[in-house]
């Protein structure tokens, strides 16, 4: 190759493109330091269906960030805001999820598993292993976790914080030389990220809305501030329609509110789950857009229709035809069962939610008690 001063650079340059040739061109372009970039991802379309739509989206503005030299952005999945790949197979994902997305052991114990690490029980063993850092003023937490010798290289830098109710993600993944040689870019893209501003007030560092402290749960009612819709922009339907069900014995039931027809705690020695029975108008969304929804809520990827054929069972509900799934993966970390069914104009929804262990021992209880539903018209009930 032809070593060139920067002027002459800057002459080729300026050339039209009618008189060299764009394998030339080309070229010269590798010839170049690489770039730092910042680049600023917009926010959602609001033409979307809401069901699908990146928790970030419903900001005013957009996510800015400074990309390191040697990450490449590339076009976001349906559950990423952001995605970059790094030279030699490193991969960065900002992520958004919704509401309460679990509590900091929840977490840390399903970045552990994902790397073959076990789980952490202590509170203490956990808090000497996460750092506090500031994104944007915003508190949050850092971890650092390594595959253990023998297994799979697997290596992961990740941060989590919450803002306004969202939970922020961000992740960096590869092998473990590649991630250690990345830390420090790593740092420099978090302290780079500027959050969408949603118009209220920010958190200050160390507040009860920090990522380390998640808003509490009682042991009687885990779930008691995740909303049965997943502030998904989806509102409950009101109804007149009265259930009637068969509870498996390991199941309680608890009073409902205004956005669930019924609530119900599983108790286990795999833990506590919830069941919410809630009803919206029509469809709901649909079955591939609430797929997808669940699923990225569970920081699974995203499906299609000739995918979802795989994930969907029939399931008779009071002589309608419905559908069942099971979501998780692995069983070190929180997973779904989920009914959906239409009748009368509205689409019921019965979900669990539950640590994956609990999920995988409870789908036949679930089932029975789906199928056990009974529709009654107000006042018909006996």
């Amino acid at each position: 190759m032809v070593k060139m001063n920067t002027k002459i650079a800057l002459r080729f340059r300026a050339v039209s493109l009618a008189i060299y040739s764009s394998t030339l061109l080309l070229t010269l372009s590798a010839c170049q330091p690489e770039e730092i970039k910042q680049y600023r991802v917009a926010k959602a379309p609001e033409s979307a269906p809401p069901s699908v739509l990146p928790a970030a989206g419903s900001g005013n503005s957009a996510l800015d960030f400074v990309a390191p030299a040697g990450w490449q952005p590339e076009a976001a999945s349906g559950m990423r805001l952001a995605s970059l790949k790094i030279v030699g197979g490193g991969d960065v994902s900002v992520v958004t999820l919704p509401g309460q997305a679990g509590d900091l052991k929840s977490n840390v114990n399903r970045w552990r598993g994902q790397v073959g690490l076990p789980p952490l029980e202590n509170t203490a063993d956990i808090e000497a292993r996460v750092k506090r850092i500031q994104i944007d003023g915003v508190e949050a937490i850092s971890l650092a976790l390594y595959a253990p010798e023998g297994a799979d290289d697997k290596a992961m830098h990740v941060a989590l914080l919450e803002q306004n109710g969202i939970n922020w993600f961000f992740k960096l993944a590869g092998p473990r030389e590649l991630v250690k040689a990345q830390t420090k870019a790593f740092s420099a893209f978090l302290q780079s990220v500027k959050l969408p501003d949603s118009g209220q007030a920010r958190p200050a560092a160390g507040s009860s809305k920090s990522a380390n402290a998640p808003a509490p749960a009682t042991a009687a009612d885990p779930h008691q501030n995740i909303n049965p819709m997943d502030a998904a922009g989806l509102t409950p339907q009101p109804t007149e329609t009265e259930l009637s069900y068969t509870l498996p014995a390991s199941w309680k039931e608890k009073p409902p509110s205004t956005m669930r027809v019924a609530s119900f705690e599983v108790s286990s020695a795999q833990g506590l789950g919830d069941v919410s029975v809630v009803s919206l108008a029509g469809d709901g969304g649909g079955l591939l857009n609430n797929t997808n929804r669940w699923r990225q809520q569970l920081e699974m990827a995203p499906t299609d229709s000739e995918g979802l054929r795989n994930l969907v069972k029939d399931i008779e509900i009071d002589g309608h035809k419905g559908y069942f799934m099971a979501l998780y993966t692995g069983l070190e970390g929180n997973g779904m069962l989920v009914a959906m069914v239409e009748q009368g104009g509205q689409t019921w929804f019965i979900k669990m939610t539950a640590p994956a262990a609990l999920i995988q021992a409870q789908e036949e209880d679930f089932q029975a008690f789906a199928r056990s539903i009974r529709f009654h018209a107000k006042g018909e009930r006996t």
